[in-house]
């Protein structure tokens, strides 16, 4: 009886010490001796990527890209929320090496629960100052501008700023809503509004006026229906002033044939980054491909490339020669504006909240 116990017990222990060395590498093999039919050890070695930005063949070019540098790449390509979601979840035991596209506010949120590894790329000199505030915890690779724009075929005289638009009865119904809040794009949208009425003492950081505009805007707006194209609108002049978000306008104006107009508000534009970061897995792990990676990713040559393909506007001043033409116009023709990350993510769960609950119900 006792030794089939203990056959049994060293059959249990041999199963479990196999499981766990499977978890240690993608093909099941042992990571420290993964080796190849010949007998030689493998030369790539595998990185997993959490990203809400490589649709669009985007995970199939940086998989090229890496193999290239004996890098395997594996993704979890899921909305940003989610990304930040799940590397909340995994803190404990991290299955991500690296997070990429998230805004600040999200890699903000990240850093300061102690979720990143810090490291500053090769590169990050070469980035003006003002985009840079990660504190080597996560560094900007792509800028994204949302912003009030017109249709100058249809409008003559433009709103100056968000106010001008909400409070001028003649651009009633003349620009476009949205039926949700969720979206990153609406989002920035509602915040370009009450940020200009920020006031620590009230209790979700904005004044009651700020509140009274960002309604104002939703009753004197036109909110297309369900399987209505609001850029189409725009195109045809049903609707044209609407908010959208800089990378979209070039390929938007030649599907449709217009040329928007920007708005350029005395405060600015919503600006975000797209970031990238390494995932804190503890002291003991290698970090080194990942820092190749995040090295190689966002060097001029790469975001040359990346940009010319994929119609991105490059934070590295190095690499903006190769942005769409029409894009290189409207980041001239726009400044971003000064964005408190940390109030922003100290409010934004009872903004979303609120706007849900009292405004678009």
């Amino acid at each position: 009886m006792l030794k089939n116990k203990a056959i049994k017990l060293l059959a249990a222990f041999s199963a479990l010490t196999i499981g766990l060395t499977a978890c240690s590498s993608a093909t099941g093999k042992p990571a420290d001796s993964q080796k190849k039919d010949s007998g030689k050890p493998a030369k790539t070695s595998e990185l997993v990527i959490y990203s809400n930005t490589v649709q669009d063949g985007r995970d199939a070019w940086l998989t090229e890209k890496a193999k290239a540098m004996g890098i395997d790449l594996k993704f979890v390509k899921v909305p940003g929320g989610e990304v930040y979601n799940r590397l909340v979840a995994e803190k404990k035991a991290p299955q991500a090496d690296i997070a990429l596209g998230m805004d600040e506010g999200y890699f903000t949120k990240l850093a300061d629960q102690g979720l990143l590894e810090k490291y500053e790329p090769k590169w990050l000199k070469d980035i003006p100052k003002e985009y840079v505030q990660g504190n080597g915890l996560f560094s900007p690779v792509l800028e994204v501008r949302i912003y009030l724009m017109y249709n100058p075929k249809y409008i003559k005289d433009a709103p100056k700023d968000w106010d001008d638009l909400i409070n001028n009865e003649k651009f009633v119904k003349k620009y476009r809503l949205s039926q949700a809040i969720s979206g990153g794009t609406d989002q920035k949208a509602a915040m370009s509004i009450l940020l200009k009425y920020r006031d620590d003492k009230s209790k979700n950081g904005i004044s009651d006026e700020g509140w009274n505009q960002l309604k104002k805007f939703y009753e004197h707006g036109y909110m297309p229906p369900k399987g209505e194209d609001y850029v189409k609108n725009f195109a045809t002049g049903k609707v044209p002033i609407m908010y959208f978000f800089s990378t979209a306008v070039p390929k938007s104006e030649k599907k449709f044939d217009f040329k928007a107009v920007p708005i350029n508000p005395k405060e600015g534009v919503f600006s975000v980054c797209e970031q990238i970061g390494i995932v804190n897995k503890g002291k003991d792990h290698d970090y080194s491909k990942a820092k190749q990676f995040v090295d190689w990713f966002g060097s001029a040559e790469a975001q040359k490339e990346w940009t010319a393909k994929f119609g991105t506007f490059p934070v590295n001043p190095k690499a903006q020669e190769a942005a769409d033409p029409r894009l290189q116009e409207i980041m001239k023709a726009t400044k971003p504006m000064k964005v408190d990350w940390k109030f922003i993510n100290q409010h934004i769960d009872e903004w979303v909240e609120k706007v849900e609950l009292e405004i678009l119900k």
